[in-house]
């Protein structure tokens, strides 16, 4: 779609004398520089770490537990030992379950803080476009080549973080 899209808009300034006013504004980098994108990273960095630490902590749990089972599995009978090793297992699988969670948590916080962004910004954008009178403001991942001359980001930016602010 993005494609068609794109060579629509080539064929028509190709195919007429259009002297229309043309923009481009990188959404990634404006999301991720804006004031509110860099406090959205912060926040889901502090989540990562807390995560990783809970993780790290079971890891070292799984792993004293382990080393316990090897060192007892010769000095218990079958019976023990079979219990043990499921008690280990099932622990393996809650932390398995806990990360995975915890993976899925984190991607989804960080899909909502960038789709609040995303859509935030596309209203800014419109608002630049209609009072800079642009004929067309693109993504700058759909273009091949892009002057920088035409790249409004570091304006687009400066809008958001001063709409945000209010």
């Amino acid at each position: 779609m993005k494609k068609i899209v794109l060579i629509v808009m080539v064929l028509l300034i190709a195919t007429t004398s259009w002297a229309g006013k043309f923009a481009v504004v990188d959404l990634q980098k404006a999301g991720g520089m804006s004031v509110a994108g860099k406090a959205a990273q912060e926040k889901i960095a502090a989540k990562v770490a807390a995560y990783q630490k809970k993780i790290d902590e079971k890891q070292s749990v799984l792993q004293k537990l382990e080393d316990d089972l090897k060192r007892q599995s010769f000095a218990l009978n079958a019976e023990a030992r079979a219990e043990k090793e499921r008690d280990f297992q099932q622990k393996v699988k809650e932390f398995q379950r806990f990360a995975k969670d915890a993976q899925e948590e984190l991607e989804q916080e960080e899909t909502s803080h960038t789709r609040k962004i995303l859509e935030e910004m596309r209203e800014v954008v419109t608002s630049i476009g209609k009072d800079g009178q642009y004929d067309l403001i693109l993504e700058k991942t759909l273009a091949l080549y892009v002057n920088d001359a035409i790249d409004i980001t570091d304006e687009v930016i400066k809008a958001y973080d001063k709409s945000v602010k209010k």
